[in-house]
């Protein structure tokens, strides 16, 4: 599994200084089933950040976020649950999800 994050992560990073300006790495960590990454970079005055978090045991969690010039959100990725539309959905009785 270390390989494979290893490999992913490094990908991640050429990629992100391919095609984005002063990339900075904010933190890497990584260990045998487990990898974590958050990312920033510019591409034509936005700033671009990037969050991933693989675990064996998990699906990778991701955030992927475009600011503009005065750090408001233009534009965001990510799968972590919405809670607001949960609550919706099931109403008071949203923590069961039923």
């Amino acid at each position: 599994m270390a390989r494979i994050y290893r490999e992913h992560i490094e990908r991640l990073i050429e990629q992100a200084e391919a095609f984005l300006k002063d990339v900075s790495i904010l933190r890497y960590d990584r260990g045998n089933s487990r990898a974590i990454i958050d990312l920033e970079g510019y591409w034509k005055g936005c700033r671009i950040i990037v969050s991933e978090i693989h675990r064996a045991d998990r699906n990778i969690r991701y955030a992927y976020y475009v600011l503009d010039r005065y750090n408001k959100v233009v534009n965001a990725f990510d799968n972590s649950p919405d809670i607001l539309a949960i609550k919706q959905k099931y109403g008071s009785n949203w923590k069961s999800g039923n």
